[in-house]
């Protein structure tokens, strides 16, 4: 038999996950409440509004903001026309034509654009955080060969 403590901790944990499914099927925006204040959800009676939601992932809102943020910015460095072309000059003789010859060396392009961006991000990261990795490398395992007659070394 479940204790209550169990079987409350149980209803609590369905209660968030209700609470966390409605709140991502509702069109409020971050910071908005709904009309009224009104109850989002309900956990073993005690009514939880949208406003309270939103202040208890307030976190998490706010690095998927950060990361929306970095994609608009990443998404207006788009690559030019003349970028295309001056790839297509400089690589005609490696490249095979085709339609959307234009559209892939657009995404090539900018493929390569936000990799250098990652890694120079990354590097920031590196820069500005203390890291130290001291796993040890594995042992160079040793194997012996033997050359005894039964082994077909000599390939027949």
């Amino acid at each position: 038999m479940i204790d209550q403590s169990r079987g409350r901790h149980f209803a609590s944990a369905i209660g968030v996950c209700i609470v966390i499914q409605f709140a991502s099927s509702t069109s409020f925006a971050a910071g908005e409440t709904a009309p009224g204040s009104a109850a989002v959800a309900e956990v073993e009676g005690e009514k939880i509004t949208a406003e309270q939601l939103d202040k208890s992932i307030a976190v998490e809102l706010t690095g998927l903001e950060e990361q929306i943020y970095r994609l608009r910015r990443q998404k207006t460095a788009l690559v030019t026309e003349l970028e295309i072309d001056t790839f297509y000059q400089a690589n005609k003789d490696r490249i095979r034509e085709s339609p959307d010859i234009r559209q892939q060396i657009r995404q090539y392009l900018q493929n390569q654009r936000l990799a250098a961006e990652r890694e120079k991000y990354l590097q920031t990261l590196r820069t500005k955080a203390n890291v130290a990795i001291n796993l040890p490398r594995p042992p160079a395992v040793r194997v012996d060969v033997g050359t005894s007659s039964s082994l077909p070394i000599r390939g027949g």
